[in-house]
């Protein structure tokens, strides 16, 4: 959810070996050139993050239920950012 919300109309189906691909139209790009280029700077932060956006909303709906206690164990993949240019056709 939190990918889908920040990177909106960038985010594409993955390539064989990632997890989250981005596609920018460099000839396209909109007006807002700094905000594209911080945003994708702090994609592996924000990878991280989403990790953790369910089970935060979880514990935020469940507050007044709870009586004991949630762990989340979980394994953490390595982000890995690369940027290519590739040709339109």
């Amino acid at each position: 959810m939190l990918l889908k919300r920040v990177y909106e109309s960038f985010l594409v189906n993955p390539k064989s070996g990632y997890n989250v691909f981005l596609s920018y139209d460099l000839e396209n790009l909109p007006a807002s050139k700094d905000s594209i280029v911080h945003q994708t700077g702090i994609l592996k932060l924000n990878c991280f993050a989403s990790v953790f956006e369910k089970y935060f909303q979880f514990q935020e709906t469940t507050r007044k239920e709870r009586t004991g206690q949630l762990s989340i164990i979980g394994m953490m993949r390595p982000c890995m950012l690369s940027l290519k240019r590739t040709e339109s056709q």
